[in-house]
């Protein structure tokens, strides 16, 4: 029997484009080889969504790799709109590849849609951000995309990995995006790779380029760390060597759904979570196909028979996780909760389950 399920707040991670960029860091591994979800089967996953309006507060949705290179991805969002599933705080995230030179009655479709903000990333100034993007001309598509959206009164915000070729360039580049706006319109921000996707083995910053990072990034030195520093800070706080290595920083519950309608859950509002983190268990995440009873079955069956991996990581401490796994000669920087959310979650759940990756 189903029950109501005791969230707060729900989202859906749709795997329905392939994507232009094949970027550095990216948690999908987006490429432009992969199939296209129909858009029947976009509005069918929409639809079953919305039909938990009344038991969940707060639901959401993500198109991924590239929403805009879907062919229906116009109708799509505004079927979203219609079911009360865009709402303020919605934002669609992009590399600008279409937008770019969209005319203007695709950007009068979005805004009535209610996309009021993209997000973009940035990975430094022109030949740095093509290279890392791994597309020529990717520069110039997330410039006219930010232009262009300030002419339709929609917010960019822009993210800019932290890494060794753009640690000399990362203040030129910043204020090269407030720029295009200065009127604020566009807002920047930074973070190190997340260690999902191809981030786990994209270049990332080391202790010795911190001096080399502008003064605005050093100020926020308490929340970015090298691994011995997240290992001490761990142990030494009760309260972080305590929490399971499920905990979150937010609290949405986040499935993804692949190109077959199988639903995977260990995701994270921010990204692919440790599906991601661990590519080569994501089906041992798989709690079955969406049908026509939507998705509350499935949400029970997580309530109340959660995939092995998930139970694994309920039972283990980010403590625990950093005695066994934390590299303490490991000069690389992170954020904290990165370190026993996904890496070192990954590399317990391949040991106990005997994967090698």
């Amino acid at each position: 029997m189903n029950q109501k399920p005791e969230i707060n707040a729900f989202s859906v991670n749709i795997h329905a484009a392939a994507c232009t960029n094949r970027c550095r860091h990216c948690w999908v591994a987006g490429d432009s080889k992969k199939s296209q979800v129909s858009t029947g089967q976009v509005m069918f996953i929409l639809e079953k969504l919305a039909e938990l309006r009344p038991l969940i507060p707060n639901l959401s949705f993500f198109i991924f790799d590239e929403p805009t290179v879907h062919e229906g991805y116009l109708e799509i969002f505004e079927t979203a709109f219609g079911l009360g599933l865009i709402g303020d705080d919605f934002f669609l995230p992009t590399n600008g590849c279409v937008l770019a030179s969209a005319p203007d009655t695709v950007w009068n479709r979005l805004k009535s849609a209610g996309c009021n903000c993209l997000q973009l990333t940035v990975y430094g100034m022109e030949r740095t951000h093509d290279s890392y993007a791994g597309r020529q001309s990717a520069f110039r598509d997330v410039i006219g995309t930010i232009r262009r959206a300030g002419e339709f009164g929609i917010e960019s915000y822009v993210q800019i990995p932290l890494h060794p070729g753009n640690v000399r360039e990362l203040l030129e580049t910043m204020e090269y995006i407030r720029s295009l706006h200065p009127e604020g319109a566009a807002r920047v921000g930074w973070f190190p790779f997340s260690w999902q996707g191809r981030g786990r083995t994209a270049p990332r910053v080391r202790w010795s380029d911190y001096s080399l990072l502008p003064q605005v990034v050093r100020e926020k030195r308490s929340s970015i760390l090298q691994e011995r520093e997240a290992i001490e800070r761990i142990c030494s706080n009760s309260d972080l060597s305590s929490m399971a290595a499920t905990s979150s920083m937010c609290d949405v519950l986040t499935f993804q759904i692949d190109r077959d309608l199988k639903v995977i859950c260990g995701g994270s509002c921010d990204g692919g979570g440790i599906p991601a983190a661990a590519p080569d268990l994501r089906d041992r995440f798989c709690l079955g196909s969406l049908g026509s009873e939507g998705f509350l079955p499935l949400l029970t069956q997580y309530s109340t028979a959660k995939p092995d991996p998930v139970k694994l990581l309920e039972s283990i401490s980010w403590g625990e996780l950093a005695e066994r796994y934390g590299d303490a000669a490991n000069d690389e920087i992170y954020y904290l909760n990165d370190l026993p959310q996904h890496k070192w979650a990954a590399l317990y759940l391949l040991e106990t389950l005997h994967v090698s990756s």
